[in-house]
């Protein structure tokens, strides 16, 4: 519908709210005469929504041991769309910012020499260049996020979602066996902590893996009965606390 602007030489119209999306505006002068302009117009698009951008590997609070890929998604809904179609994000360890080749020290997240991109595709991205050799360190890492949509609208913070802190861990749990001792004769299958022993690592013991053969045939008892090795039913879970693990389920008479 035809609205009259207010004006002369320069006009203003008042107009309803926009829902995101493409639109024209036409416009005519007409002079007291009733001579009229030819009618002018101009595409526009109205997208005052932010753009979104997740990271899905690593995962937030995550470990693990090799970093190889970060990767994610972005996407502006019904918007002007991601510009350039570039994800911008920063690689942290312990005080130091990654560049694509090598560490960066005494600098901040705003410095452009740190600032990393990765390519848009069909709403997914990804990035491959990370350290390697004697750069790809243990640790908590951290990764931040953000895109831009063709109006500017920067997408919001969003911790554990556009930011993740994560660790690299390649250093090997260790476990011992403390009961029964080795070479010892038992006559009696005691009550209580039948096996048990300790279990640590830098960054904390998730659980202990326990495997009970037979030595005259090679069998290994599942829970209920002596069978071929066979995971995960030959593995029998123990308890874990404050760094001691310990089997107290029935266990057979050989």
């Amino acid at each position: 519908n035809a609205k009259i602007a207010t004006g002369t030489t320069n006009w203003s119209v008042a107009l309803p709210a926009f829902a995101d999306g493409g639109y024209q505006i036409h416009v005519q002068s007409v002079d007291n005469a009733d001579n009229a302009s030819p009618w002018r117009l101009r595409h526009f698009f109205m997208d005052p929504t932010p753009p979104t951008v997740a990271i899905q590997r690593p995962a937030s609070n995550s470990s693990t041991t090799n970093l190889t890929n970060i990767r994610g998604i972005a996407g502006d809904g019904g918007g002007t769309g991601i510009s350039s179609n570039l994800v911008y994000f920063t690689l942290y360890q312990d005080g130091d910012f990654w560049t694509g080749f090598d560490w960066r020290s005494n600098t901040s997240a705003q410095d452009p020499e740190v600032l990393l991109t990765a390519n848009v595709v069909g709403g997914e991205w990804s990035y491959n260049q990370l350290p390697e050799g004697p750069d790809a360190r243990t640790g908590q890492y951290s990764i931040s996020t953000f895109v831009k949509d063709g109006a500017t609208n920067v997408s919001q913070p969003n911790p554990g979602v556009s930011s993740v802190f994560f660790t690299v861990d390649r250093t090997e749990p260790t476990a011992t066996i403390t009961s029964p001792a080795n070479g010892s004769s038992i006559t009696n299958l005691p009550s209580g902590n039948w096996f048990s022993g300790t279990a640590a690592d830098n960054l904390g013991v998730a659980y202990v893996n326990l495997f009970i053969r037979r030595e005259f045939d090679g069998l290994y008892w599942n829970g209920s009965s002596w069978a071929a090795l066979s995971t995960p039913a030959s593995i029998i879970t123990s308890s874990l606390n404050a760094g001691a693990w310990q089997n107290t389920s029935s266990l057979p008479v050989p």
